[in-house]
């Protein structure tokens, strides 16, 4: 977590603590202390950061806070050992910087571990010559996946009703919300997917117990029987082989269909399953990067042929998750951030077969980040094409160019080439969509922030003025943009509109959209796709006016900045132009 976003969430849970009465139901003893290592937006991305930190560190918790965020914890510990404790991990880098105690008054619903509860004293701190006891030491890596079969849990004692409800008040809202979903799937239950149980609730577990035969009809589930109605829910998995699979090579340990899919191959950062006709897959992510990397990746991810257009991709600092479906097949990405490399899992599906959700809750639930990772760190020269290496990506259909008019990242380009397009990322890895037309012009959004280091000022063109105008005429192999030179050599067009330029100057595809500067360094045109039957040295440009009007920004400045040094100006224009890429 970002130490402003960090700072900010302190703030905003130290106001919360302040509004909650002495006597809250879920305020924790005073004696008891936390270790606050993370806490995120969203329950789904909060979720696989709790998996990530279970899986290396012991006692993980994760608490819904009352400002909408979760948190992921460590304890409870008394105060001092946690201070002890905090300095241990902080100094040994096995928790983030920002990490700080805090006594759990603000904790809420629990959502990790899902059927447990708070342990009632304070936990010793784990100590094992300096490392948490359940880390297990990097081992050497084999160079094949092996599968590992669970043992079976011991069958639990019959309850009493009583025993029953007390068993059942110690699960989870998402337990109790999964049981409701068990019972409307058995056809008992009408109500809402909401974890409480009325009347309706308990008219259907008694309902499902006269279904299935348990006599009497006590309208409250024991052990055994929730363990049966979850068994009946689950049966859909029951021909998918599913095995607990330890695959060293890319440090992962998950659930996998064995039954269905087979393993095919490795192609860094990817390890892929597979059915022989290709309409079932699983994908393992395993790659070393960074926040940077992630990003770049989410991008990635939305060029394959087997991501839609259209999917909800959400990315965060630590994670990113792309869910989408399309004709019959859907699917279903996460990934995020685990001590230094970017692991995660994937789930391609028929979209008709029900097994696909509760697989996927299945992948989730077992996923687990060990030492080890696909791919070496790569050369600088290389990191650009790692994330895709052996994979069959799609080349973008165009690149072409752009100019950076806001702070956000807006960027002004030219409607007409992006027209058959379905994907579109500004930089190479940063998606974005078309938010607004007019005419031969287009603004295009970034679905991620970007920090532009210029943005376009605006002036009057000049006829018989010098401009220097800036893109990409070798498509996506360079990251800079190329400038070149020419000259204003009419202020009308073809046809006589005071929206067009006129202009004598070499371009290619990969300039369209690109700006045209003047000697002042200011934006006077947009260069617009060639006109047909032009000789290749004379372009058409969109003036500087009728883009001020589709922006909404003030009429251009009818007396010209100071001329710059050329070098200046050129600077400038690359400064200011934005990659665009489509397919």
């Amino acid at each position: 977590m970002l130490p402003r976003l960090r700072v900010a969430l302190h703030h905003l849970v130290f106001a919360a603590m302040l509004c909650i009465s002495a006597g809250s139901a879920t305020a924790q003893d005073s004696t008891r202390a936390y270790i606050q290592v993370e806490a995120q937006p969203t329950l789904a991305m909060a979720q696989q950061r709790v998996r990530a930190y279970a899986g290396a560190l012991p006692d993980v918790s994760g608490w819904a806070l009352p400002s909408g965020w979760y948190a992921i914890v460590l304890g409870p510990y008394s105060r001092t050992d946690a201070a002890i404790y905090l300095d241990q991990l902080m100094a040994e880098a096995q928790a983030p910087n920002d990490s700080y105690i805090v006594d759990g008054s603000q904790f809420r619903q629990q959502f990790w571990p899902i059927g447990l509860g708070v342990a009632s004293t304070p936990l010793p701190i784990p100590m094992n010559s300096g490392r948490p006891v359940n880390v297990p030491p990097p081992g050497p890596a084999p160079v094949t996946p092996q599968p590992i079969n669970p043992q079976p849990a011991p069958a639990a004692q019959a309850e009493t009703v009583e025993q029953a409800l007390a068993a059942e008040g110690a699960l989870s809202n998402g337990d109790k919300r999964l049981l409701q979903s068990a019972m409307r799937d058995a056809g008992v239950y009408g109500g809402a997917i909401d974890g409480l149980f009325g009347r309706g609730t308990r008219d259907a577990m008694a309902a499902w117990q006269a279904q299935n035969g348990y006599s009497p009809l006590t309208g409250v589930l024991t052990t055994d029987q929730r363990a049966a109605l979850m068994a009946q829910y689950n049966a859909v998995l029951d021909d998918l082989g599913i095995e607990r699979t330890v695959y060293d090579m890319a440090g992962i340990e998950i659930d996998l269909p064995t039954a269905v899919v087979n393993f095919q191959e490795v192609t860094p950062p990817f390890a892929r399953w597979q059915s022989d006709d290709g309409a079932y897959a699983v994908l393992l992510i395993s790659q070393p990067g960074d926040r940077a990397r992630l990003a770049s990746l989410a991008a990635t991810l939305q060029s394959l042929p087997f991501v839609p257009a259209g999917a909800d991709v959400q990315v965060s600092a630590t994670g990113l998750s792309i869910t989408g479906a399309s004709g019959d097949s859907r699917i279903r990405i996460e990934a995020g951030l685990h001590d230094g490399a970017i692991k995660g899992y994937g789930l391609i599906w028929p979209a008709a077969d029900p097994a696909f959700d509760r697989l996927f809750a299945r992948m989730q639930q077992s996923f687990r980040a060990i030492p080890g990772v696909l791919a070496a760190p790569a050369a600088a020269a290389q990191a650009d094409t790692a994330l895709t290496a052996g994979l069959s990506l799609d080349p973008p259909r165009l690149v072409q160019a752009g100019i950076y008019i806001d702070a956000q990242g807006l960027v002004l380009t030219a409607a007409a080439p992006l027209a058959q397009c379905s994907r579109i990322a500004l930089n190479g890895d940063t998606p974005a969509r078309i938010t607004q037309t007019a005419g031969e012009m287009a603004l295009l959004q970034p679905e991620l922030r970007i920090a532009p280091a210029a943005v376009a000022r605006f002036a009057t063109p000049q006829d018989g003025a010098a401009i220097t105008g800036a893109g990409y005429p070798y498509g996506h192999t360079l990251a800079q943009a190329s400038t070149t030179s020419g000259q204003i050599t009419a202020l009308d067009g073809l046809t006589g509109t005071a929206d067009h330029l006129r202009l004598t100057m070499q371009a290619t595809a990969g300039d369209i959209g690109g700006p045209l500067l003047d000697a002042g360094g200011d934006v006077v045109g947009m260069l617009l796709p060639q006109t047909a039957g032009l000789p290749q040295t004379v372009q058409i440009a969109a003036s500087s006016g009728a883009i001020a009007r589709l922006i909404n920004a003030p009429a251009p400045l009818a007396v010209i900045s100071a001329p710059i040094a050329p070098e200046a100006v050129s600077t400038r224009a690359r400064l200011i132009t934005a990659q665009i890429s489509c397919w």
